[in-house]
């Protein structure tokens, strides 16, 4: 009966500390967004999914690109023209990038400054400025930025700043003309394939390192 009683108890215990990493594991981390900052549902969800031993994740800071306009004007070289993209997938995570940690009540700089980029890339002759897609996105912090770990009253003893980028990808097609028709020139049409970048998040997580 002895052996019976403990060996409730025994399986009472397990089923216990089972219930309570599972629930552990299934509870979402705190959302905190900074600056009045507009984020889609679905980078929060991916952001969760990649860490999910978050207690608490704190988007940071949105960045986009900058569109460069000017084309430099040019006399008998490839022009291109009727100019049609095509989005075939949108907002693919290409990069997930580690910045720093800081522990429970610290603060930290940078002892170099940190950058991480994601550019363009294009099948075939055309520009990114011809085909109207940004070239490249890039994030940086400096020796000048802080970094401050949970404070003191944190149930969580460390935080990670890390920095996801995006990007689309699309096809493209487009009519050219190579040299000077007023005496000799070559035209045709091209077509292919590009990646765009589009934006990143910077965010932290906090949560408990053993």
């Amino acid at each position: 009966m002895k052996k019976i009683v403990s060996f409730m108890l025994v399986l009472t215990l397990i089923l216990n500390a089972f219930t309570l990493v599972s629930a552990e594991q299934n509870q979402q981390p705190k959302i905190i967004v900074k600056d009045g900052l507009v984020v889609p549902d679905e980078v929060i969800q991916d952001i969760i999914r990649t860490n999910p031993d978050a207690g608490q994740i704190t988007l940071l800071e949105y960045g986009t690109f900058n569109k460069n306009n000017v084309e430099p004007y040019a006399i008998n070289t490839k022009r291109y023209f009727n100019i049609v993209k095509n989005v075939t997938k949108s907002d693919i995570l290409v990069k997930d990038s580690f910045v720093t940690s800081v522990a429970k009540g610290q603060s930290k700089t940078l002892s170099a400054s940190w950058t991480e980029s994601l550019s363009c890339s294009i099948s075939g002759e055309i520009s990114s400025t011809k085909l109207g897609i940004s070239k490249s996105i890039s994030k940086t912090y400096t020796k000048t930025d802080r970094f401050d770990g949970p404070p003191e009253n944190s149930p969580y003893n460390s935080r990670e700043f890390r920095v996801k980028f995006y990007q689309d990808k699309g096809t493209y097609t487009a009519d050219w003309i190579d040299g000077n028709c007023a005496t000799f020139c070559t035209q045709g049409t091209e077509s292919g394939s590009y990646t765009e970048p589009t934006y990143f998040y910077a965010y932290s997580v906090d949560r408990n390192i053993r």
